[in-house]
């Protein structure tokens, strides 16, 4: 009887991953990590563009984004965004708030049974 529900329950996500994008009711998400993800955005963007050299007067809204910036790192060939980690220098990667649900669906379907 295990074995039925292990396969019904491993062949199910594993169809939804191969067509896309999973639906998620951003409603459900908490303020804070939507004011994250708007940040990550804006992190990526400056790191992308490298306009950070352009401002002549900095606000402090800047300042902060460009002080926030320093942490992370974009690499220029596969675009991925990563955060340093300071107490090892190792690398941290940042997901796509659009591959999030698929990463979290897949860990969760595959390695958490």
């Amino acid at each position: 009887m295990g074995d039925i529900f292990l396969e019904t329950a491993s062949e199910e996500p594993k169809q939804d991953l191969e067509n896309g994008q999973e639906e998620y009711d951003d409603n459900r998400r908490s303020d804070h990590a939507k004011r994250i993800d708007e940040r990550i955005k804006q992190i990526r963007e400056l790191l992308a563009t490298k306009n950070k050299r352009s401002f002549r007067k900095l606000t402090a809204k800047q300042a902060s984004l460009i002080r926030a910036a320093s942490h992370y790192l974009l690499d220029e060939g596969d675009r991925r965004l990563y955060k340093k980690n300071a107490r090892n220098n190792s690398l941290q990667l940042v997901v796509a708030e659009e591959d999030q649900i698929r990463l979290l669906k897949l860990c969760h379907d595959e390695m958490g049974h």
